[in-house]
């Protein structure tokens, strides 16, 4: 029986062997095919049109980036293993359902963890913020949004109702629901913004380490390891504490939790239930004993003395 991975993002390649891949469409067949070169795997891809064929076949399922319409109607074609694990895929998406956006974050974050969400002032609907919005300036986040796209800091009312005509137009987030939600954030004096990946198994939690990410106007642009933090004991603490609690409610498989630092403290900024450029990179570096890595915009000069490309915006490099 052949091993068969549905994934979304070319870097999850780095968590797979050999086997066949499905890929949602066509046209990301190479982008996958170059990657898996780049890393000496033997994969073959199929499309969401040849799904049917192998669904019979043992499935590793990697929920990424898709809204959750979409990972449930994969869910139920497929029937898959999840992650290798031997708990029912129903309760590990759950557990998914219950974490997934900022805002359920938020709330369970609160109810276990709330001196890490001290800096969210509530949360709102967007009737809720036309009709009584926060008073300026505050962070506002997008329960679905995707790559920093679904975060503003907002200084003015008008700046407010511009930002919501963007969400409402399908501008920055992963799904469109009749009553979008947001997370309103006091601005933190931030100094830093550290990052660390965990993968939750049956038995035991995995640590992929801690990394610092280089936001750029609110967006993610590369990550540099080790991480300069100096709040790595309490970092850490949080970490696990996360990871327990996703354990116990189900969960497995992938976890990005991304943190903002102060000269005082850290708060947690988002819980990503899936993999991500620096949780792959930190993996492969741990496999590689690799001491430092980062990951960096996109550079023709720089490219060319790379190991790989990942995609057309970031491109990776290390020393041992």
């Amino acid at each position: 029986m052949i091993n068969v991975y549905y994934a979304f993002d070319p870097m999850q390649l780095l968590y797979l062997g050999e086997g066949m891949l499905i890929t949602p469409e066509p046209y990301t067949q190479k982008a996958f095919v170059d990657t898996a070169r780049a890393l000496n795997r033997n994969l073959q891809c199929v499309t969401d049109h040849e799904l049917e064929d192998v669904a019979h076949e043992t499935v590793n399922f990697f929920p990424g980036s898709l809204a959750r319409n979409a990972v449930r109607e994969y869910l139920d074609l497929l029937q898959p293993r999840l992650y290798g694990s031997d708990v029912d895929p129903s309760i590990i998406m759950n557990t998914f359902e219950s974490w997934f956006g900022k805002v359920r974050t938020f709330e369970q974050l609160n109810q276990h963890l709330s001196d890490l969400t001290q800096h969210v002032r509530g949360v709102c609907t967007t009737e809720g913020l036309r009709q009584n919005p926060p008073e300026p300036p505050f962070m506002i986040k997008a329960a679905y949004g995707c790559g920093g796209t679904g975060n503003r800091i907002v200084q003015s009312l008008h700046e407010l109702n511009t930002f919501l005509e963007f969400v409402e137009a399908g501008g920055s987030t992963l799904e469109i629901e009749d009553h979008e939600q947001y997370v309103i954030e006091a601005i933190l004096p931030v100094v830093r913004s550290p990052a660390s990946s965990l993968f939750v198994r049956d038995d035991s939690i995995e640590n992929l380490g801690v990394w610092d990410q280089t936001i750029v106007k609110g967006r993610y642009n590369g990550a540099t390891c080790p991480s300069e933090t100096k709040h790595l004991e309490r970092l850490m603490e949080a970490k696990a504490h996360i990871g327990k609690l996703l354990q116990e409610e189900g969960y497995r498989g992938p976890a990005n939790v991304d943190f903002m630092e102060t000269d005082e403290n850290v708060y947690v900024s988002e819980i990503n239930l899936r993999y991500g450029y620096s949780h792959c990179m930190a993996a492969y570096a741990k496999e590689k004993k690799i001491e430092r890595w980062s990951i960096i915009a996109h550079n023709d000069k720089l490219n060319k003395c790379q190991e790989y490309t990942l995609d057309r915006k970031h491109v990776v490099c290390w020393e041992k």
